[in-house]
């Protein structure tokens, strides 16, 4: 009973520090970490605002504080990992007024500029055995339409060219990728292969704007938003195929950019249930257990983890 009782009071414990003289401002639950470490390792990335803009921070689940893997004094977000979990893709800012791609080597931290354009291209997810990129990219009548670029050539093709279509995610398992478009009047979730043929409408929801669909490790299940009149997105998972849908986290506040943990048995999410900012959590496919897992006194936002492929 001794045992468990010192067992309890270390792990309610918890380390806070707001920025003060440019210091981190990353809060810390240690109850949280502690319960993970048992059940999921490995590294997230995502963007935070805490240092005053934007920037991508790495943090390993099992024994670090969040560290900023970019310093670009500008706006840099939509942080996908590579499959290899070696490399990451994001938007930022720091080049030019609009967003564009670029590549980091997270042990080098050598960068890649990926896109140069007069366009915003955001979103990217990682495919072809992490030899390419899709994205969303702005088109001239202020839509976004998605393309493909070869990350060795540069060549790019166009996979779409009607109505607006958002947020893609490379499947991990074969050549489908999951998107959002309201080409048929209503913001649903959509799947295209990567050649911009057989589209396929996963969801049709009237009612709800559903988007930033993202792929489970095994390619079988989607997790996304969707959005009622009120405006507060909940979070959903669906089978590829448009059926067993269900509702996993619903809260009077937002909840909103889900993402699958490396193993598939977790979604990330943020959330501002505990007040203006947005927070890191993660919570068990049913719902049933959330826990916060990164916090600071901004936004923290768009939280990923490699892919372990499950075969």
């Amino acid at each position: 009973m001794k045992k468990f009782l010192i067992c309890i009071t270390v792990l309610i414990l918890s380390l806070t520090c707001c920025r003060q003289g440019g210091k981190s401002s990353f809060k810390q639950n240690l109850l949280n970490n502690f319960y993970l470490q048992y059940n999921l390792k490995g590294d997230v990335v995502f963007s935070s605002d805490q240092s005053g803009h934007m920037e991508i921070y790495i943090m390993n689940l099992s024994n670090s504080f969040p560290e900023p893997l970019t310093n670009f004094n500008a706006d840099s977000r939509y942080v996908s990992f590579s499959n290899s979990g070696e490399k990451i893709a994001f938007a930022s800012t720091k080049d030019s007024p609009k967003f564009e791609l670029y590549i980091m080597d997270i042990n080098k931290k050598s960068i890649l500029r990926v896109t140069n354009n007069d366009y915003e291209d955001r979103y990217p997810s990682w495919g072809d055995n992490d030899k390419k990129l899709v994205f969303e990219s702005t088109n001239s009548y202020g839509d976004n339409d998605l393309f493909i670029i070869d990350i060795a050539t540069g060549e790019e093709h166009r996979l779409t060219n009607t109505a607006d279509n958002q947020s893609p995610s490379f499947s991990p398992k074969e050549d489908l990728i999951a998107f959002t478009s309201n080409r048929n009047g209503n913001y649903d979730i959509y799947t295209i292969t990567s050649e911009g043929i057989d589209v396929r409408q996963i969801t049709n929801t009237e009612t709800l704007r559903e988007c930033n669909p993202c792929w489970s490790p095994d390619g079988e299940q989607l997790v996304y938003g969707a959005s009622g009149s009120t405006g507060k997105e909940d979070i959903f998972i669906i089978n590829k195929d448009g059926s067993g849908k269900k509702k996993i986290v619903s809260n009077p506040a937002d909840d909103t950019s889900p993402s699958w943990s490396s193993n598939g048995e977790w979604i990330l999410f943020s959330s501002n249930r505990e007040g203006n900012n947005m927070d890191i959590y993660i919570t068990d496919k049913e719902g049933k257990r959330v826990f916060k897992l990164i916090g600071s006194c901004g936004v923290d936002i768009g939280a990923k983890m490699p892919f372990e492929v499950i075969k």
